[in-house]
C-alpha cells in the first residue's frame, strides 16, 4: 500500500487519500473545499488513525496482495507487539502510547501531503509532482530529523525512497537548491505552521496561493 502511495501521491489511485472514507476523504476536500463538518470529523477520527491505518492496510492487502493472508496475519501480530514495546520502553500506558503515535503519524505522514498547495494541477512529471504534493518539516534541522527518524525530510523520502532516512537531511539542501534553480515548488514548514495549514485545508480556508 505504501509503495502505491509513493507512486501515486495525491492522485485518485493513492490509498492514503481515502483512509477515513466514508467519513471524509482528502480528494473530495481538494475538489470541493473543506468544511466545519470535515474539520469536526477529522478531529474525531485522527485519534483513531493507527487502527484506521491497520484496517485499511489489511483491506488493501486482501485486494491487491497475492500473499494477502500472510500480510494480514503479520499486521495483526506485529501491531500489538509494536505498541507493547512502546509501553514497556516508556513505562507508560496504552492510551499515552497511542496518542503519541497518532501525533507523530498525523504530523509526519498526513499533514506532509495535505495542505492546499499540495493539490494544484498535475505537471505531468512524476518528480515535479512529488515535490509539489509533499511537505517537509524543518527540513534542514538535524535534531528534528533524528527525532522523526528522517521522515521530516518527506520530499526527499519520496524522491529517493531507497535511500536511508538517516541521510535525507544531507540531501535536503541539494534538493532545495535544485528546486530554486528550476523554479519548482518546495514546501518546508515548522510543525505548527504545517498543522495550521493542514487544518485550514480541511476546514476550507485555502491560501490565496492555491488559487481558491
Amino acid at each position: 500500500e505504501h509503495l502505491t502511495h509513493h507512486a501515486e501521491t495525491n492522485t485518485p489511485e493513492d490509498p492514503d487519500m481515502f483512509y477515513f472514507s466514508p467519513l471524509f476523504d482528502y480528494r473530495g476536500i481538494a475538489k470541493k473545499g473543506g468544511s466545519l463538518r470535515d474539520l469536526g470529523l477529522a478531529i474525531f477520527a485522527y485519534p483513531l488513525l493507527v487502527p484506521f491505518m491497520l484496517f485499511k492496510s489489511i483491506v488493501h492487502a486482501k485486494r491487491k496482495d497475492p500473499t494477502a493472508y500472510a500480510s494480514m496475519w503479520f499486521a495483526l501480530f506485529a501491531g500489538p507487539i509494536r505498541f507493547g514495546l512502546d509501553i514497556l520502553a516508556m513505562q507508560t500506558d496504552f492510551a499515552f502510547a497511542l496518542t503519541t503515535a497518532t501525533a507523530y503519524i498525523v504530523l509526519t505522514f498526513v499533514a506532509t501531503h495535505q495542505v492546499s498547495e499540495n493539490h494544484n494541477p498535475s505537471s505531468g512529471d512524476w518528480m515535479i509532482d512529488q515535490m509539489k504534493n509533499t511537505n517537509n518539516v524543518w527540513s534542514e534541522s538535524r535534531v528534528y530529523s533524528t527525532f522523526t527518524g528522517g521522515i521530516s525530510n518527506h520530499i526527499e523520502h519520496h524522491l529517493f525512497p531507497h535511500v536511508s532516512n538517516d541521510v535525507l537531511v544531507e540531501i535536503a539542501p541539494i534538493v532545495r537548491e535544485f528546486a530554486k534553480e528550476h523554479d519548482l515548488e518546495y514546501h518546508s514548514f515548522s510543525p505548527w505552521e504545517l498543522m495550521s495549514r493542514h487544518f485550514a485545508f480541511v476546514r476550507g480556508n485555502w491560501d490565496s496561493s492555491s488559487g481558491r
